[in-house]
């Protein structure tokens, strides 16, 4: 995702039948900075969104649970969490999704948008 003079990258990579694991950095002229891990897990039948955020929750994991899904839309929540309280994801296609993150501690629900497109794979060395 462009957004500015930096890029937004999120990377996912199949580790097993029953989860996923991988995570986001930022692109900002020659610096990359890694901003969080992610999975996706399967335990005991309930699918779990779990964010490791650098410099939030003292960098520790936080779960949002699967509550809606579809082809097209996953939606993970934790009303416990201060912000965000959702995290949806919606392909519009094979090549490009939404990542909404929205709700916070207020009554007036904060919303972000991500609109990601797939990237080209880089040819193999």
């Amino acid at each position: 995702m462009e957004k500015g003079e930096f890029t937004i990258v999120e990377f996912w990579k199949r580790v097993n039948a029953e989860g996923f694991s991988g995570g986001s950095f930022i692109v900002n002229g020659i610096d990359t900075n890694i901003t969080e891990l992610l999975s996706i897990v399967e335990e005991s039948g309930v699918v779990f969104y779990i964010p490791t955020v650098f410099g939030q929750n003292e960098n520790k994991p936080v779960k949002f649970r699967l509550t809606e899904h579809s082809n097209f839309k996953f939606v993970f929540e934790n009303s416990l969490h201060d912000f965000p309280k959702k995290i949806t994801y919606e392909f519009s296609s094979d090549t490009a999704f939404t990542a909404i993150v929205e709700g916070g501690k207020h009554e007036v629900d904060k919303q972000l948008f991500f609109n990601f497109k797939k990237a080209k794979k880089r040819p193999a060395k």
